[in-house]
């Protein structure tokens, strides 16, 4: 392999030819270069690998190059497993392999950022400070996904739909003391509003997302912050891949009927809408 990032390169038949930057003009067979690129990756020599793909960027359409990118994903969310498994330090050593590769030192180092800040975000929730740690969750997605935020939102969610049949039965002053606390968390005080001011549309909501009522979902999330804190909500939110594939298998089976079907349903998802 030439030592010198090349200049300019130019495929002919099996063959590469690269004229470097002292205007060395190199000659090698295009199999070369892959069975390089393969020796790299079974060698688990990421940094030079991913150096190998930055200077011959004609390589990212071959095989290897896809198994590098699949091994990256796979450490990813390795090292989201062990930092959410309070190992931090092991999930750190993970991706400190891909911090001086351009192409992944921005995920790599703000997924680091993250993972740093699980021990001041467990700190303030094990100190009850629940009003400073939420607001953490913001800039540092990981914090989700730790079981003491889900067990929050669980709780969260369990007292918004008390506060809300309390407001139904005439009881808001009871239905506001019981969601004080949440109050202080600025995220979560327009989708309490929203609830004890709106309670007949928190159960609209919540026949829609049982009935897989899509249209109806979908236009009361336009209006309202509260159809995402309802429970089975993200379950709505994710069949949307699953509508999208069901609707490919209806259109190469030429299955008009189910077409159709999906096509009406994935005309609510906004990522989906203009496909």
């Amino acid at each position: 392999m030439p030592n010198n990032r090349y200049k300019s390169f130019m495929i002919e038949g099996d063959n590469i030819i690269l004229s470097t930057q002292d205007k060395t003009v190199c000659l090698y067979s295009f199999k070369s270069f892959v069975d390089y690129g393969i020796s790299l990756v079974d060698s688990n020599n990421i940094i030079e690998a991913y150096k190998f793909i930055e200077d011959n960027q004609f390589l990212k359409n071959e095989e290897f190059f896809l198994k590098l990118e699949a091994r990256f994903q796979a450490d990813l969310l390795m090292a989201k497993a062990l930092a959410c498994s309070n190992k931090q330090h092991l999930a750190i050593e993970i991706l400190n392999k891909y911090i001086h590769i351009p192409s992944k030192n921005k995920d790599v180092s703000s997924l680091i950022a993250n993972i740093n800040s699980i021990d001041e975000f467990q700190g303030l929730m094990n100190s009850n400070m629940v009003v400073r740690a939420i607001p953490l969750t913001e800039k540092n997605p990981i914090l989700k996904e730790l079981k003491s935020y889900i067990d929050f939102e669980d709780r969260f969610k369990k007292v918004l739909m008390l506060a809300k049949e309390l407001t139904k039965k005439g009881k808001k002053i009871d239905a506001d003391t019981i969601m004080m606390q949440y109050k202080k968390i600025h995220s979560k005080i327009r989708i309490i509003q929203e609830v004890i001011s709106y309670p007949q549309k928190v159960d609209e909501a919540i026949s829609a997302i049982k009935a897989k009522d899509y249209k109806t979902y979908f236009r009361l999330k336009r209006n309202f912050n509260f159809v995402d804190s309802l429970q089975k909500s993200e379950l709505i939110e994710k069949s949307g891949e699953d509508c999208y594939y069901e609707l490919l298998i209806a259109f190469y089976s030429m299955d008009l009927e189910n077409c159709k079907k999906y096509i009406e349903i994935l005309k609510n998802f906004k990522q989906y809408k203009e496909f």
